[in-house]
């Protein structure tokens, strides 16, 4: 598609970003012989196309009331390839044009070469966006790999932006590069990779947990779980902060970013008992890292670095590198038992989570089913402060804590509630679903006791930015039964 075009189509949506490229009605079956009308928005489109390239449309500045943006920076990453900042990506007012053929090229490839036949998964390109020398946004859009695969189309998507201030708006300036700009010379902010924090491939066997339930104590009733996700759209986690020197971070922002990926062909279908003094966490096997970033002040002149400055802003940020596929392409997915020395580690994040509610679980007969559906209390909870499709976070303060300690994450304990979290909808809209059924059955099988017991339900301790618009004590899934 002509940028001319795009360009048309962007001033007649103006001004708000939000409204979508266009609108898709059709009928969908929902019963014998019976129908109904679906009018579904959508924000991105594929279309044929002898210019190949995917097409970011972000929201101006006046739209998200920020100054002009003053610098965009791209990233991808693939399953071998790792992170590929896509800095031959051109820049045309708003519209953000990413070739097929350039650095993003390696990324797709790679995707390509992982997935083989399997379909229905959706990485991300991430985008880095400074609106002056005052705030921060990031986005995250999707894109189907086998859709680009032939190089014939223009994938048009727009973006949804999340803001921040950075925690620093002064430029270093007792630094060569403050004096550089003042001659006119190209001085741009930009994120530069700095090391990884964890690597669930590396450092926890590839295990990315979702869900975590323990069963606190021996004189309890057993109690039954079944967990169902029925897919796996799962987001970036961004903490934004800063450093002085040596000190310790401080944490201004927590974000989700919708979405990291999305795997429609992820079906997490995992149940059993829990006993007395038993606890165990559900989640899928891939490779996900948290990364630390630096901001840095860069001059330029004819291409060549004159000038490089660290801003003392950082950014710690979750990217998922792939999920791990069985021979039929379906995601492996996990339920394991917790064994005594995990499991202290993880209680210990009680201290850097708040809880969110209680609910009493009297005991469930044959007779007298009392079953608690823990995913639609958890998606109401998120619906009361932020009405919008919600997000149920993942307990990854359990790895954080195992692999670095004690004393990093009590000096670190925003990162203890970095935001990955999966999409949840307990009423199954467009097929995206997240229950959590549980059921205190007593003593029915001999191996718990006939008691009521109260269900804890945990969340961030930090408040997480959704949107502009909303923050919200983000539910986790992470369940104490006492």
């Amino acid at each position: 598609m002509a940028l001319g075009a795009l360009a048309v189509l962007y001033v007649v949506y103006w001004p708000s970003y939000q409204i979508p490229l266009g609108v898709d009605v059709r009928f969908e079956k929902v019963g014998h012989l019976k129908y109904e009308l679906v009018v579904e928005p959508y924000y991105a489109r594929y279309e044929p196309s002898n210019r190949p390239a995917v097409f970011i449309i972000l929201p101006s500045a006046r739209e998200v009331g920020k100054p002009p943006m003053w610098s965009i920076q791209l990233s991808a990453v693939g399953p071998t390839v790792g992170e590929v900042w896509i800095d031959d990506a051109e820049v045309r007012g708003n519209v953000v044009v990413v070739r097929l053929d350039g650095k993003f090229g390696l990324v797709l490839d790679d995707w390509l070469r992982y997935l083989g036949n399997a379909t229905g998964v959706e990485p991300s390109i991430h985008v880095h966006i400074w609106y002056g020398d005052d705030y921060l946004g990031f986005a995250a859009v999707n894109y189907d790999p086998h859709r680009l695969a032939g190089r014939n189309v223009t994938y048009v998507v727009k973006a949804q932006v999340v803001t921040a201030e950075r925690p620093l708006k002064t430029k270093p300036r007792n630094s060569a590069g403050y004096h550089f700009s003042s001659f006119g010379l190209d001085c741009v902010y930009e994120w530069r990779y700095n090391y990884t924090i964890i690597d669930t491939e590396r450092d926890f066997g590839g295990k990315i947990p979702l869900f975590f339930i323990y069963n606190q104590y021996s004189y309890s009733g057993e109690v039954g779980l079944l967990l169902n996700i029925t897919k796996a759209y799962i987001t970036a986690g961004v903490a934004v902060g800063y450093q002085i020197g040596s000190a310790d971070i401080t944490f201004k922002d927590l974000m989700a970013l919708s979405f990291d990926i999305k795997d429609n062909q992820t079906k997490i279908f995992k149940g059993g008992s829990v006993f007395p003094n038993e606890a165990y966490w559900f989640g899928v096997y891939g490779k996900l890292t948290i990364d630390r970033y630096d901001e840095w002040y860069v001059c330029r002149d004819g291409g060549g670095v004159m000038s490089a400055s660290r801003t003392g802003n950082v950014m710690f940020k979750s990217r998922i590198h792939y999920l791990s596929k069985g021979s039929a392409g379906n995601t492996l997915v996990l339920r394991e038992r917790f064994n005594s020395s995990r499991l202290i580690t993880a209680l210990e994040l009680r201290n850097y989570y708040k809880l969110l509610g209680t609910l009493v679980a009297e005991v469930s007969t044959p007779q007298n089913l009392k079953i608690l559906n823990l995913g639609e209390w958890v998606v109401r909870q998120f619906n009361t402060q932020c009405p919008r499709e919600a997000l149920v976070g993942a307990p990854f303060g359990v790895i954080l804590r195992a692999v670095k300690g004690a004393e990093f994450v009590k000096r670190h304990p925003a990162l203890a509630s970095i935001p990955v979290s999966v999409k949840a909808d307990y009423a199954n809209i467009r097929g995206v679903e997240y229950k959590a059924i549980y059921q205190n059955v007593g003593a029915a099988f001999r191996r718990g006791y006939d008691v009521v017991e109260h269900v804890d339900i945990y969340a961030t301790g930090v408040k997480v930015k959704i949107s502009d618009s909303c923050q919200v004590d983000l539910p986790l899934g992470y369940v104490i039964s006492r």
